[in-house]
């Protein structure tokens, strides 16, 4: 929790510093921007970047508190997601009674739904922008924030908190459930709707509420700030559980709809204070078109990098970039132009590789534990809560790293730490080190992860350039590629764990050691692919040339 506040802090400190810079008379600023007045609540024609000469207390448009309300308007979708890829699949098994294949099949309709609705959400978003009405006066994306609210919090209740209809189709989890199957596909389909709907809406209100750099910066960094909180908050809250309740150590029903509750009432108690400083703010504020859409995309991207100093860690010099489309203006004018584009391909790879790997390492940790190494359930809670704060540690020299190695290093440096884990993983049982062990392993993970994620997302950064008018096709379709890839491969195990740890056929070793060999190899082979792609790709300067 500490290491959360000194993010912040820093992040302040960030931004005085750019203020101070900002301050400084500059060479280059011609007449015409040194005339500009600035008044409260007009907004320009163009963004105002900070390098123009605003001091910090002309050029805030935003309180503290309306800030403050902003970064909150992402906490419900952060508390959901904690629990919703981590413990999903365990949770329809264990308590759910689903086969694994079934589970699976939930997994990937969620997965297929969010991949379809992000691109449409961003379309959808940005068209119905720049107009304040209703009796709330909510800017036309917080409106849209709140029927995105509204499906979470619906369909995360469905899964999560409200009893289960009864089916008829028993207990037995070595027998199909068409129905229970079916029920909770929707849940997942439509859970994902909304998340979709929340998360991009909730990103591209930045350059919609302030048109300078600093606010912008400033906005972002307390956003991670509470998705650090309350990612935090969830698993902590699910060790307290395990710990403190009765039965200890065991997982139940009634653990289970606990921890629904608490997300859903901080969520939802997070939100109206979201509400109600948008109200205050949306009045006064226009939505620009081309920035939102640049914005909408890099932030997108970020989503998968938690901390807050991870936004920061991707954007260094460039100076091993990909070879770029960036050449100071739009060169790409029609989405589909992308496809014509050789690079394209290869960022693809790079991401949907990247993602698999982290993705599988996050869903298929938990039963490792239990099937595998037979850990006691409090593990459930701290193996993951141990890698996310030490990904979170490692994001603050994230820039640093990418500076003084440049992102193919970097990448490589990363997968090869993510591969030592998965190593680890396949010796672990048997060494008597199980338990310390795996908490090692789990630093390892978080900042492997850490550093491939940082420059997977750098890669499609410099991949779109400019080119911000036609961005979110390029990131609608490396999250369609994530997502797709993501589901049919845990859909494929799901259904090779069904006849490995079928009750009545299956062997308990085998089942264990399937999900043992799954741990280490999805994620290396994920790495090497990734890798191979970067290294062929080679130096992007002399790519172009320079």
């Amino acid at each position: 929790m500490s290491n959360t506040t000194d993010l912040l802090i820093a992040s302040d400190q960030r931004a005085r510093s750019i203020s101070r810079e900002s301050s400084r008379p500059s060479s280059r600023s011609n007449s015409r921007n040194n005339s500009f007045t600035l008044e409260p609540g007009v907004p320009m024609s163009t963004p105002l970047l900070l390098n123009e000469r605003q001091s910090t207390k002309d050029a805030r448009t935003l309180t503290d508190g309306q800030i403050r309300a902003f970064s909150l308007g992402h906490a419900q979708n952060d508390l959901s997601s904690s629990l919703w890829f981590t413990y999903l699949l365990i949770y329809l098994e264990t308590l759910r009674y689903l086969p694994p294949s079934s589970s699976g099949i939930c997994m990937l309709s969620g997965q297929i739904f969010d991949a379809i609705s992000t691109p449409i959400a961003g379309l959808v978003s940005d068209a119905g922008s720049g107009h304040v009405w209703g009796t709330w006066n909510l800017c036309p994306r917080t409106y849209q924030h709140l029927g995105g609210t509204f499906l979470v919090t619906t369909f995360f209740s469905v899964v999560w908190i409200f009893p289960q209809p009864d089916f008829g189709e028993g207990t037995d989890t070595s027998t199909s459930k068409p129905m229970t199957t079916a029920y909770y596909s929707v849940a997942a389909g439509l859970f994902n709707v909304g998340w979709a709907w929340v998360q991009v809406n909730h990103l591209a209100l930045i350059p919609d509420l302030t048109d300078y750099e600093l606010e912008r910066v400033t906005l972002t960094s307390k956003r991670y700030g509470v998705t650090v909180l309350t990612s935090i908050l969830a698993f902590l809250s699910y060790l307290l559980l395990l710990g403190f309740v009765s039965p200890q150590n065991q997982n139940t029903e009634g653990k289970w709809r606990i921890l629904g509750l608490i997300c859903v009432t901080v969520g939802m108690l997070c939100n109206f204070i979201f509400y109600k400083g948008m109200s205050d703010v949306c009045e006064k504020k226009n939505a620009r078109k081309n920035d939102s859409m640049k914005m909408l995309t890099e932030e997108l991207l970020n989503d998968a990098l938690l901390p807050p100093s991870g936004l920061q860690s991707i954007k260094d010099d460039g100076s091993d970039s990909l070879p770029s489309t960036s050449s100071g203006k739009e060169t790409i004018t029609e989405p589909f132009q992308w496809l014509k584009v050789p690079l394209f391909y290869p960022t693809a790879i790079i991401y949907m590789a990247t993602r698999l790997l982290i993705n599988i390492i996050n869903v298929y940790i938990t039963f490792y534990l239990i099937e595998h190494l037979s850990l006691p359930s409090v593990s459930l809670a701290l193996v993951p809560l141990v890698m996310f704060c030490s990904s979170f540690v490692l994001t603050s020299f994230g820039k640093r790293i990418t500076k003084k190695l440049g992102k193919p290093a970097t990448y490589i440096l990363g997968g090869g730490i993510t591969s030592v884990g998965c190593v680890g993983c396949f010796f672990l049982k048997g060494s008597g080190y199980e338990t310390i062990g795996m908490y090692v392993i789990a630093i390892f993970f978080g900042i492997g992860n850490s550093l491939v994620m940082v420059t997977g997302v750098g890669k499609v950064n410099d991949l779109v350039g400019d080119n911000v008018s036609t961005s979110a096709f390029v990131y609608g379709c490396m999250s369609f590629t994530d997502k797709l890839s993501s589901g049919v491969v845990v859909l494929y195990i799901q259904n090779v764990r069904d006849s490995k740890c079928d009750d009545e056929t299956g062997d308990v070793e085998e089942c264990g050691d399937f999900v043992r060999d799954v741990m280490t190899w999805v994620p290396i082979v994920s790495v090497v692919v990734a890798c191979l792609v970067i290294v062929a790709l080679g130096d992007g300067k002399q790519k172009r040339g320079k």
